[in-house]
């Protein structure tokens, strides 16, 4: 009896729950898609020199860890249809239904709806899964080639999950269910909210904020103390200023509210506020300008990203509550716009909701915000950790020595590394290219010169610095006896290098000084690891004047024959480690092995990868269901206003034309913001990061990620839109 009541209740309101159940298939689907490529039958064509079981128990992770989002989003659906149901439930309680009964009705219904969810969602998943395998290969430099093929082990945990998270919400149902008092059944649809509601919400929010400017001020005087000087640039100047005078301002602004002026008159008062965030903004913001331009050690950065969050989320809200408050004054005081066509109906239709409005607008334009900022990251970051890690790994072998927690001199000269030669040897690792660097002070006595702002610039000899150029197709160059030339890092800015030349024609050494060569400065790469710590730069020096030098490293690089396999790198790893053991005192060596860092730097990189889009998705799903579902209940809430404008003499054509500007201005006004805030963000991000964008990233990458991005969220918005234009014509429908 129960099964025949439960299906006849899905087929009566399937359409009803079409939301739901699209919302449920996309979930599944993604969940599905991202984990096949951690599923044990995954065997995807890769080198030998790439281990693909790594990404299995990091994938799993992240994505189970962003998928408790998705449990929140089907708990905020189920929610929804309970609202759905509760005048259905009223009646038949009065009608002599039991609750407990009733429960499990709804119960076994949710359950129904999610199983054929289920269905579609792993079906669908595995063709999605194509798209995740292509992106993996794409990372791994590997052809990619179409394999329908169903993945068992994930098909079950997807299963497993969402099943449970089914049976705990419907459970939650249940309890809920059977609580319920009929008068709160009878009046669960509140057609009107208290818009008194709007102000006082708004109000504890900004003495929230308050609280953090307060704090955001005593750490801008803290810093003034450490860090400002005089013989500071004026810009720099200005920024310390800034970010104590705004945040001071803001405090300022509520006192006089608090002090001086009506309750009446806030809505000003909030006009100035949003106002004053725009320069408080551009106050944290500057801070990290400042701190990639001059390189101060600012100790706070991490602080002043969440203050800079902070502040732009409470601008946020200012803005929509501006905007609903102009909404307000426009239908008051505007005549013209208020009574052309049915203006004044959709104004009622808004302005009933302001309160829902403003907040969960600014809850959903702060979401996508983060949503469309994760997308842009994406190419940023992977391109950055792919760009690194081409300069890191240049060679298939790398093996260097740091000096810095060491004060022996007779353990820096003692540097060997013939026991890495002999380990190759045995194990028949044929080596095509390999090349010692001796590194050296330019004057001895800056051997215990440890100071982080002023490290010892490192010279090297010109036949070493030629045979690393050679190795990487670059032409050699030549000095005089008496010149030298500088080797720079390739994230060095273009005035960086040009201040360090302007202030250094001259280099003084043990063996005399020698003078800037015409070539001045090279930031052609041939190796990370030629730098000492905090320089960019390193000096190259003629033969006869290095080798009479202070040596302080030795660098070994290796190019092998043919690629090293993994298990083989993880060999000579660990021997490394047995042979040069890590100590908190004394020389400090490190080896490189390029398969084992492109193995670490792929696996990390396409976690992130897949993590950051899997979680932008679900964040645009969440954002347009819930607009969705609100304004699914709205149509529930006034179909009979729809009626009555019906009867006296709109015809369904006018309505339809209503719904769809109602619906239009709810979903496009967030979504528009959003997008307009993300891409002054994502400007401020470009250009914060174009040194790094410049030297590891194609600007073409980011230009596709964007476009990826603006096609992902229209298709989203027009899948939501479309769906919701339906199913609330049909709710109102006279």
């Amino acid at each position: 009896m129960y099964v025949k009541m439960i299906f006849r209740d899905v087929k009566r309101s399937f359409k009803d729950y079409l939301i739901y159940i699209i919302t449920l298939i996309i979930s599944i689907t993604l969940f599905y898609a991202f984990l096949s490529i951690s599923s044990e039958n995954y065997k995807p064509d890769i080198s030998p020199e790439y281990n693909i079981n790594l990404l299995s128990d990091g994938m799993k992770m992240a994505i189970c860890l962003i998928t408790c989002l998705v449990v929140f989003l089907i708990k905020y659906v189920n929610n929804y249809m309970l609202l759905r149901k509760k005048k259905k439930i009223a009646i038949e309680i009065i009608l002599g239904m039991e609750r407990d009964t009733i429960a499990k009705l709804f119960l076994g219904e949710t359950f129904v709806l999610g199983v054929i969810a289920l269905a579609f969602g792993v079906f669908s998943g595995n063709l999605l899964s194509q798209f995740v395998s292509a992106m993996l290969l794409k990372t791994y430099g590997s052809e990619f080639k179409i394999e329908w093929e169903i993945y068992p082990d994930i098909a079950f945990l997807t299963i497993v999950f969402f099943l449970l998270c089914f049976i705990i919400i419907g459970f939650s149902n249940y309890l809920t269910i059977s609580k319920m008092k009929i008068i709160e059944l009878v009046n669960s649809e509140k057609m009107n909210e208290d818009i008194s509601q709007n102000d006082r919400g708004l109000s504890m929010l900004t003495v929230i904020y308050m609280i953090i400017m307060l704090y955001a001020t005593s750490v801008g005087i803290s810093n003034y103390n450490l860090y400002y000087s005089n013989g500071f640039p004026l810009v720099v100047r200005s920024m310390f200023w800034s970010i104590i005078l705004f945040p001071f301002l803001n405090i300022l602004v509520m006192l006089i509210k608090l002090i001086v002026l009506r309750k009446g008159n806030f809505p000003k008062l909030r006009d100035v506020l949003m106002i004053l965030q725009i320069p408080t903004i551009i106050s944290f913001a500057s801070v990290f300008i400042v701190y990639s331009r001059f390189y101060i050690a600012f100790g706070d950065r991490m602080t002043y990203i969440l203050f800079l969050i902070s502040c732009s989320s409470y601008f946020i809200f200012l803005l929509f509550h501006f905007i609903a408050s102009a909404i307000s004054n426009i239908r008051i005081k505007n005549k013209a716009i208020t009574y052309r066509g049915e203006n004044l109906f959709l104004f009622g239709q808004i302005i009933t909701k302001l309160p829902t409005f403003t907040k969960t607008m600014s809850l959903i334009c702060i979401t996508i915000i983060l949503s469309i900022t994760i997308f842009i990251s994406v190419p940023i970051l992977e391109g950055w950790m792919f760009g690194f890690l081409e300069i890191r790994s240049l060679y298939d072998v790398q093996v260097f020595s740091q000096y810095n927690r060491t004060r022996n001199i007779d353990e820096v000269n003692s540097l060997d590394y013939t026991a890495i030669e002999d380990y190759m040897n045995r194990n028949h690792i044929d080596r095509s290219w390999e090349c010692l660097v001796e590194l050296y002070l330019t004057k001895s006595e800056e051997f215990t010169d440890r100071k982080v702002d002023d490290f010892p610039i490192l010279a090297m000899s010109l036949s070493d610095y030629n045979a690393m150029r050679v190795e990487n197709h670059l032409n050699p160059i030549y000095l005089e006896n008496d010149e030298f030339v500088t080797q720079w890092h390739t994230i060095a800015s273009d005035s960086e290098i040009n201040k360090f030349i302007s202030e250094h024609g001259l280099l003084e050494t043990d063996r005399g000084v020698l003078k800037l060569s015409g070539l001045k400065a090279i930031n052609e790469n041939i190796g990370e690891n030629l730098f000492n710590n905090y320089t960019n730069v390193v000096y190259v020096l003629p033969d006869e004047i290095a080798m009479e030098l202070f040596p302080v490293s030795l660098n070994y690089y290796i190019n092998t024959k043919n690629s090293i396999p993994y298990r083989t790198a993880e060999a000579l790893d660990q021997y490394f480690d047995e042979q040069f053991p890590d100590q908190e005192e004394g020389v400090r060596y490190s080896i490189r092995i390029r398969t084992l860092q492109r193995n670490g730097t792929y696996k990390d990189s396409f976690i992130l990868k897949a993590s950051m889009i899997y979680l932008s998705v679900v964040l645009m799903i969440i954002c347009f269901t819930i607009l969705a579902l609100q304004q699914l209940h709205d149509a529930s809430n006034f179909k009979y206003r729809f009626n009555v404008l019906h009867k006296i003499g709109v015809d369904q054509k006018q309505i339809n034309r209503l719904i769809f500007r109602q619906l239009g201005f709810n979903f496009g006004l967030p979504t528009v913001i959003a997008a307009i805030l993300s891409g002054i963000y994502g400007f401020f991000l470009i250009k914060l990061l174009d040194a790094q964008i410049s030297a590891y990233m194609i600007s073409d990458d980011i230009m596709k990620q964007i476009l990826f991005v603006v096609l992902l969220i229209l298709s989203l918005i027009l899948v939501y839109f479309a769906l919701t234009w339906y199913l609330f014509r049909r709710s109102v429908r006279c």
